[in-house]
């Protein structure tokens, strides 16, 4: 599917997530291109220069959430596009133009995204309004357990930025409940773990937490003994 008209020109792609249990499997992703000059300036613009001195920006449009917390790879106020995934866009848009000096925007929109982002972490992380843009490579690779630490880890950078020195963290929703029942504590504070104890303990004593906290139901932490 593409469009083209005097200033722009947009497409999109299937998401194709192969064996991994992707909640965006199948989701249609658009990229429109359009003259900077032709439309309205971003608010925070994140511009790039090639070595054409070629200006790109980089937006979320509709179902791309924005991020609200710190301590992820992308500011406060930014669409949630990872670096990667950024850095991958800009370079496909040189390769096409190549030497021409002007300047684009590339916005970057998923029809329906703000409705799958619901069965993401990102609203634990502070991502609103839509899916994220992530990857390291742009390639799909079966490895939805490594894409869950991740997720997780993503709770414990932001506890960090956010300047907690001490944490809790629990297994699920039984234990979250449980524990904001009994404490006084920010929701940044409490973070999920799932099954991934070790890795997310390690993880804590890598990023400096002084103080870590396991709680949830008996009988799960039991399972830790």
């Amino acid at each position: 599917e593409k469009q083209i008209g005097r200033n722009f020109a947009e497409c999109c792609v299937k998401k194709d997530a192969g064996d991994d249990p992707d909640v965006t499997h199948g989701a249609l992703i658009y990229c429109k291109i359009q003259s900077a000059a032709s439309s309205s300036s971003s608010q925070n613009p994140k511009s790039y220069t090639s070595s054409h001195e070629s200006s790109i920006q980089i937006e979320g449009g509709n179902g791309v959430g924005v991020v609200t917390k710190p301590g992820l790879q992308v500011g406060i106020g930014r669409p949630a596009i990872n670096p990667v995934p950024e850095m991958m866009i800009k370079k496909a848009i040189c390769e096409v133009f190549g030497k021409v000096p002007f300047s684009v925007k590339a916005i970057i929109s998923v029809p329906n995204g703000e409705k799958i982002a619901e069965r993401t972490f990102n609203q634990r992380l502070g991502i609103n309004g839509g899916i994220s843009i992530i990857g390291t490579t742009g390639f799909v690779k079966p490895m939805s357990e490594d894409a869950i630490k991740v997720s997780l880890k993503c709770e414990l950078d932001i506890a960090k930025a956010m300047g907690f020195d001490s944490i809790v963290m629990v297994p699920g929703n039984l234990g979250e409940n449980a524990v904001k029942k009994a404490f006084n504590l920010k929701d940044e504070q409490i973070v999920l773990m799932s099954n991934f104890v070790g890795f997310m303990l390690k993880e804590a004593q890598n990023l400096g937490f002084k103080k870590v906290i396991l709680g949830g139901h008996p009988g799960k932490l039991a399972k830790l003994i």
